[in-house]
């Protein structure tokens, strides 16, 4: 038990020194709000097992047409591909989230920022245009 004191310390020295300001919804999961060019991400940060995860969530709910569905579900599967750091999921009520993992193990702050960094950017520049967009020209 030792072990998870410790990582939730260093998580929190981390956030700190990136002065983000969170809130600590378990002994390790973290929540947070960003902001990119005025579009507000909710972020859950968690250690499960010897993973960080990063996940900005409610990215968007997936529409009931089948065929725009189908069609941001294939720009989806595109994306996933082309990213190094990040994922692209759907939860179980269809909002559709990003991940980004790292191991634990030895996770220094420069570590830990390229983590975030990593986040901050796939959202600026994959989300943010479309949300401004409505998804109408679906660029992702």
């Amino acid at each position: 038990m030792e072990e998870k004191k410790d990582i939730t310390e260093m998580i929190e020295e981390y956030l700190n020194r990136a002065n983000w300001k969170y809130e600590k919804k378990k002994d390790n999961v973290w929540y947070f709000v960003i902001e990119i060019e005025e579009v507000i991400f909710p972020i859950i940060m968690k250690c499960s097992g010897d993973i960080l995860i990063l996940s900005a969530i409610s990215l968007m709910n997936l529409p009931k047409s089948k065929a725009t569905k189908r069609r941001i579900l294939k720009k989806l599967l595109e994306l996933n591909r082309q990213l190094k750091m990040a994922k692209i999921g759907i939860d179980k009520e269809g909002s559709v989230f990003m991940n980004v993992e790292y191991p634990i193990k030895d996770l220094s702050y420069s570590e830990f920022k390229d983590c975030c960094d990593a986040l901050l950017t796939y959202l600026k520049h994959y989300w943010v245009p479309e949300i401004k967009t409505n998804f109408s020209g679906l660029v992702i």
